[in-house]
């Protein structure tokens, strides 16, 4: 019987910037390697402008350089049995809550000098990277046990950045 295929697992790593806004990892301890991987990428680009919405108004200004967003959705379900030797020694397979609290941790501010700022994420899957700030983040369980524990779970996340960024 061949082999099952290696199939390569997004994953989310913390990241901070140095002075000139080029990022490096820096905690191997906080990256999540995702269970299921996205079934889309949703890159948005905006500029920032101002004025040029009325009739008859003032011609459009360009005031930045404008963002760019990743948007997708996680699911994770410990129902599913993990392939050998991949099980996370630190999310018993009763509660789902202990995997994607690993992933909550990107919108946490943490302790900064004088002020609290969310850790910087870099989502990587295959040749894809995406660099900045978790934004949002949206978590629906959906899959219960008897005893009320939740299973299943699906996290929507939006990872921005402070500039139009194509890579």
């Amino acid at each position: 019987m061949p082999a099952p295929p290696n199939i390569t697992k997004a994953e989310l790593r913390e990241i901070e910037w140095d002075s000139d806004r080029n990022p490096s990892e820096i905690n191997k301890e906080k990256t999540v390697k995702v269970q299921f991987n996205p079934e889309t990428l949703r890159v948005t680009f905006s500029a920032q402008r101002s004025g040029g919405d009325q009739s008859g108004g003032a011609s459009s200004q360009f005031l930045g350089t404008g963002t760019t967003k990743l948007s997708l959705d996680l699911w994770f379900d410990v129902t599913v049995p993990t392939p050998e030797g991949t099980k996370d020694p630190a999310a018993p397979a009763d509660d789902v809550r202990r995997i994607t609290q690993r992933v909550a941790y990107f919108i946490t501010p943490q302790k900064n000098g004088d002020q609290w700022v969310p850790p910087g994420v870099r989502f990587v899957w295959g040749t894809f990277i995406f660099d900045g700030i978790m934004e949002s983040l949206n978590e629906e369980l959906d899959f219960f046990s008897e005893e009320g524990k939740p299973l299943r779970a699906k996290m929507s996340i939006t990872i921005g950045r402070q500039d139009v960024y194509f890579e």
